[in-house]
């Protein structure tokens, strides 16, 4: 799936959607990526996966989920490059 944001309308393969639409995509990705995290912790629970590789794919749907919100929070109205920078710290901590 790509995605291109381009203007004020993010495009989904050629098809335009509104920034309210894309915004209730992500919401809807971050949810699954919280059900991926609880699956995850039942798995362990019942030993399917090893404890270390647990450790691992948490983080991994963490850091998703992190990319998630930053996507988010970039897309909302009225914030310029500059003032999301400096929300999160500024340019260097945006780009890790």
């Amino acid at each position: 799936m790509y995605f291109a944001v381009t203007g004020e309308r993010p495009k989904l393969m050629g098809f335009n959607f509104e920034r309210k639409d894309f915004s209730r995509f992500l919401d809807t990705a971050r949810g699954s990526v919280f059900e991926c995290i609880a699956i995850l912790q039942m798995s362990e629970r019942h030993t399917y996966v090893a404890f270390g590789r647990c450790d691992e794919l948490r983080g991994r749907l963490i850091n998703i989920s992190e990319m998630l919100s930053g996507l988010k929070r970039s897309l909302a109205p009225g914030t310029t490059n500059n003032e999301r920078q400096a929300m999160n710290g500024g340019p260097e901590r945006v780009m890790k």
